[in-house]
């Protein structure tokens, strides 16, 4: 079902035809469902949530972005097999919010993070991993289409951070 998903989503971001809905809604529930999930699925690792306190409001489509944080959170888990951390973090900084998930597995050199966010593209080094190379690819064209970037920090052979920022409308209970 994912892997139709994410062809049909393809097909609709190539005809611009990519539906959002968007709404406002506290990112920081967002990100800890989606990370406490990971919890019950993920057993071989550990998801360390370093998150503000209170609400951190936003306007964006909630479905677009949770496939967003599944495929990083998800990637994040797969490509670090023989650690068992994984870190994501919400930060504030003037009227953003930015996310973040770091692993601490096998890292990108610099040209597969040259190549990272292209349609169908599967490293060399990672073809005992499954994937067709969409995720990141439509992960990319989501966030574009919020007015924001994803942007990836690596290092070959000791893990990756992905991170993407969102306007903030408001922050509260902090």
């Amino acid at each position: 079902n994912m892997l139709i998903d994410d062809m049909l989503n393809m097909s609709r971001i190539e005809a611009g035809k990519l539906t959002f809905d968007i709404e406002t809604f506290d990112f920081k529930e967002l990100v800890t469902d989606v990370a406490d999930t990971f919890k019950y699925t993920e057993i071989t690792h550990e998801i360390i949530k370093e998150l503000p306190a209170g609400q951190i409001v936003v306007k964006a489509d909630r479905q677009r972005l949770e496939q967003v944080l599944i495929n990083l959170i998800g990637n994040a888990i797969k490509y670090s097999p023989k650690k068992e951390k994984i870190k994501v973090s919400l930060q504030i900084e003037d009227d953003m919010v930015t996310f973040r998930v770091k692993d601490y597995g096998i890292g990108l050199t610099a040209e597969q993070q040259r190549q990272l966010f292209s349609r169908f593209y599967r490293a060399e080094s990672m073809n005992n991993i499954s994937g067709l190379g969409l995720g990141l690819y439509l992960a990319k064209q989501i966030i574009v289409r919020h007015g924001s970037d994803i942007q990836v920090s690596s290092e070959f052979g000791k893990g990756s951070e992905f991170y993407f920022s969102l306007p903030l409308i408001e922050m509260t209970g902090s």
